[in-house]
């Protein structure tokens, strides 16, 4: 995970992500045939009132036989559902997580 500062914020990007897997799964080896990468920003507004968290996710997967028999656009319709639908489970978990770290810093100072 590298955490870089911009002119108005951060950026936060990581390729050392982890997805649980089931038992099942990891016997398979499936949970080695995946690569997740995570770009955050974090953007403080002009007059620094507000700040706005922008996230990109990138998940490559090699599909074993005879799952890669199936059409790309099939995958890439059901992957695309299912990473939209982590990232805003992940945003907000991470968005209140920022607030609450704020808040505790901000109490100290």
């Amino acid at each position: 995970m590298s955490v870089q500062p911009t002119a108005n914020g951060i950026s936060i990007t990581s390729n050392q992500c982890v997805i649980e897997a089931s038992q099942q799964v990891k016997q398979l080896g499936l949970d080695e045939r995946y690569q997740v990468n995570v770009s955050v920003d974090l953007v403080s507004s002009q007059d620094e009132s507000t700040l706005e968290a922008r996230a990109d996710m990138e998940l490559l997967v090699d599909v074993p036989f005879p799952f890669s028999l199936t059409p790309t656009p099939v995958f890439e319709a059901g992957g695309s559902l299912v990473v939209n639908a982590m990232m805003t489970a992940m945003m907000g978990t991470f968005t209140e997580s920022v607030v609450a770290d704020y808040q505790a810093w901000a109490k100290r100072c």
